[in-house]
């Protein structure tokens, strides 16, 4: 099997038709690029940095693959946003992870809904509600500190074994919350002697740079592989250059 890869926006959103109607309570909209099993991703509802005009036709690809597929109940359907143009990733005519996030902060109760459909009843409504005022962001949670050997670096083979879900009246609060729930403060104040190690590859590195800028400036110790140091030193940044095998982390804490 050859996959095509493309560095793009991914998201989700989860429908219910009822063969002639397709309802829509939410898009999600992940934080990690794509490439990321969605299981493993963060996800903002509603989307925080996707157009009007990228909404519109995800709702619009949604309705056609639902009622050309024939699809009578609930489906997830992932898609990519990549230079502005929207592909669709997969197709789940199922219920997903979402669903019970999208029931709670919508109030549509969508498990009911898709029964009612699968036994007959048709659709009271279609298209896109108008999002609540609460922001949603769901978070992975992972056993790495449970177990031996498993490599945490994240790819398209779904590896947390849990999630959290922050809700507040902003994308920021809601995003602190989610990341308190699964993480120490990163932000607070550091213990003495605490590093962060990064290797950074080039597409990424000058994305990279504000937010290690910041950690330095709170305090960290950043450490680096060779080619990751020497950007940042000459990006005013200093680091401490390490191989991966003297990096100051164990698998357990990274």
């Amino acid at each position: 099997m050859i996959d095509q890869y493309l560095p793009g926006t991914e998201c989700e959103l989860d429908c219910i038709c009822d063969g002639e109607k397709v309802l829509i309570p939410g898009i999600f909209e992940h934080i990690e690029k794509a490439g990321v099993h969605s299981g493993d991703s963060m996800a903002v509802y509603p989307p925080q940095h996707l157009s009007p005009s990228v909404q519109e036709t995800l709702i619009r690809y949604a309705e056609k693959i639902c009622l050309k597929g024939k699809i009578k109940g609930i489906a997830n359907i992932q898609f990519l946003i990549y230079e502005g143009t929207v592909y669709v990733l997969e197709v789940n005519p199922r219920a997903s992870r979402t669903v019970p996030i999208l029931s709670k902060v919508t109030g549509i109760p969508m498990i009911d809904l898709a029964i009612a459909v699968q036994l007959g009843k048709p659709l009271a409504e279609k298209g896109l509600p108008a999002p609540p005022e609460l922001v949603a962001v769901k978070a992975p949670v992972f056993s790495y500190t449970k177990l031996k050997d498993v490599d945490p670096v994240l790819g398209p083979e779904m590896k947390s074994t849990g999630e959290v879900l922050g809700l507040a009246l902003t994308f920021g609060e809601a995003l602190e919350k989610t990341l308190l729930s699964v993480h120490d403060p990163v932000f607070e104040p550091p213990l003495e002697e605490q590093f962060v190690f990064c290797s950074v590859t080039d597409r990424e590195k000058a994305a990279a740079l504000p937010v290690l800028k910041t950690l330095a400036d709170r305090g960290y110790r950043i450490a680096a592989t060779e080619h990751t140091a020497r950007f940042l030193a000459k990006n005013g940044v200093a680091a401490e250059t390490v191989g991966l095998e003297d990096a100051p982390f164990s698998n357990s804490n990274p």
